[in-house]
């Protein structure tokens, strides 16, 4: 890719150097048994929406240069999204970049807060301040690299990224400040100079049910539902310590074994007498598998006692749950075509496709809902369904069922036949909402009563999760008064039922996608679009 884009600046003069190649994907064609690329080239927001800067014209000038760049027999399709991430999602992709790799090293070592991230066209720079202690590991052991690479997995921008070091300050009231910032978002509450043992916890509790394996070091919370005080004898020196066995469940009902050892052997006592049956604690510490059972055991490094907002902290506690869970992120898939839409034989006649959907992509979405839109009431979405349509014809499709991390209401449910245990394993709509607005770029979005519904509700949750939403929304029910067919409000089984278009599953996302893409390409071409 990098060398193709310096060839093809050297061809351009440098008058393109704003492009950025996110896709190639081989299509085969199977009438012609003939095989293309589809390129797909990222360009600047502010280029991208300028019509002087980015036309027709523009766009033929960058595909006759890549075209007289490649093998003469290739036929290419071309493609143009635009950046979808503001400073606020890269932020949070790194800080789970760096808690799911380097928990440990990065532990009291910088401040989520202080990372800086500016993005400028398709170029996204971030500057991630560090205490000096592990500059050098940062700069030399390909942290960086590391998470360029995992950025560059989440979406389509030029990702540099350098580390600043500086001296943390290590007052005991940075540190519980530090802790409590982590902690003290309506989950857990810490409580300020009541460490129990060791020191401050700078690092956020996981559920427990998220450790699979052994780790350096873990963080959890929960209740102490049981603690005994016991001596161990060296076998090597039968010398005597005292240890703790401690019993943590944390908010989700999993129970976390633990020991701590008391770190002066000639110790009668410790602070760890003040853990009492009852008390809701955060722990830290090395988590070891078991000789006995085979079961992972923590081995206790820290201790602070805090308050868990049981009641007030539901949606978190079902939040962090599904961080348990390994949700399957949806991916697009090829369009099968059924009998009925087999491709057109030579005896065929060809049918009308109008300008419009010749020279542009659509994508036909609709959603699945807990219910209508109010003014006090922004309904969750329970699944999204896709599908892009390209040159008159749909080509893939895209569907989800989305984890709306409350109960879904009857009414709802009888209307989508979508049920509470049918979205165990689904992504919740921060993890899903990303992959259908990048499925949907470079497309125009269509629906049918789209414009007062699905669409505010997209764009209400893309905002919400850090995207950007600037995607044009045609309607199918306003096409379909202007076509005539219509004079009132139509709902999509009549609009079906005008063009003989059989929904195979209606009130489920994907099977009102598919049927409302064929009726848009009725009325466009009834319409003849241009």
């Amino acid at each position: 890719m990098d060398k193709f884009l310096i060839e093809f600046n050297e061809v351009t003069n440098n008058k393109f150097s704003y492009l950025r190649i996110d896709d190639v994907v081989p299509v085969k064609n199977e009438e012609t048994n003939t095989v293309s690329l589809s390129i797909t080239f990222v360009v600047p927001y502010d280029i991208y929406n300028d019509p002087e800067k980015f036309n027709m014209d523009v766009k033929a000038e960058i595909e006759n240069a890549t075209i007289s760049l490649l093998p003469k027999n290739v036929n290419c399709h071309f493609k143009y999204d635009k950046i979808m991430v503001i400073p606020q999602v890269v932020t949070r992709f790194v800080t789970d970049f760096i808690r799911d790799n380097y928990q440990k090293l990065f532990n009291g070592k910088y401040l989520a807060k202080d990372i800086q991230v500016t993005v400028s066209s398709n170029d996204v720079n971030i500057v991630i301040p560090v205490d000096e202690t592990i500059y050098s590991f940062c700069e030399n052991k390909g942290v960086g690299d590391k998470l360029i690479e995992y950025l560059d997995s989440k979406y389509s921008a030029n990702n540099v990224v350098k580390f600043k070091s500086m001296k943390m300050p290590e007052t005991e009231e940075f540190k519980l400040n530090h802790a409590t910032k982590f902690v003290d978002d309506g989950l857990i509450i810490c409580k300020k100079n009541l460490v129990i043992v060791g020191g401050p916890i700078a690092d956020p509790p996981i559920a427990i049910q998220k450790y699979k394996k052994p780790v350096a070091e873990a963080t959890i919370c929960g209740e102490v539902i049981s603690i005994e005080k016991k001596n161990y004898t060296s076998k090597k020196t039968g010398k005597q310590r005292i240890f703790y066995a401690i019993s943590i469940k944390d908010p989700l009902g999993a129970v976390m074994p633990c020991v701590y050892f008391v770190k002066n052997s000639r110790a009668k006592k410790s602070t760890a007498d003040k853990i009492k049956v009852g008390d809701q604690v955060i722990a830290n510490g090395e988590l070891v598998t078991s000789n006995y059972n085979g079961a992972l055991n923590m081995f206790i490094t820290n201790v602070m006692s805090c308050f868990i907002d049981y009641d007030g902290t539901k949606q978190k506690f079902a939040y962090i749950k599904k961080l348990t869970q390994k949700a399957v992120i949806p991916t697009p898939k090829p369009y099968t075509k059924k009998e009925e839409e087999k491709p057109l034989t030579l005896f065929d006649e060809v049918p009308y496709i109008c300008p419009y959907l010749r020279e542009n992509e659509f994508t036909i979405f609709d959603l699945e809902t807990t219910g209508l839109i109010s003014k006090e009431f922004m309904p969750k979405i329970v699944e999204i369904g896709a599908a892009r349509i390209k040159n008159g014809e749909i080509i893939s499709t895209f569907e989800t069922l989305v984890d709306p991390q409350e109960h879904i209401p009857e009414d709802a449910s009888r209307v989508n036949h979508i049920y509470d245990n049918m979205i165990d394993e689904a992504p919740i709509i921060a993890d899903a909402i990303g992959p259908f607005l990048k499925y949907a770029l470079g497309s125009i979005l269509v629906g049918h009563n789209a414009v007062n519904f699905d669409a505010k509700i997209v764009e209400y949750y893309a905002k919400e999760n850090g995207y950007t939403f600037d995607f044009e929304v045609l309607d199918t029910n306003k096409l379909a008064l202007e076509a005539g067919i219509t004079n009132k409000y139509m709902s999509l089984a009549n609009l079906c039922k005008a063009f003989n278009i059989v929904n195979d599953n209606p009130h489920r996302a994907l099977g009102d996608v598919i049927a409302t893409a064929k009726a848009f390409i009725e009325l466009a071409n009834k319409l003849r679009l241009e």
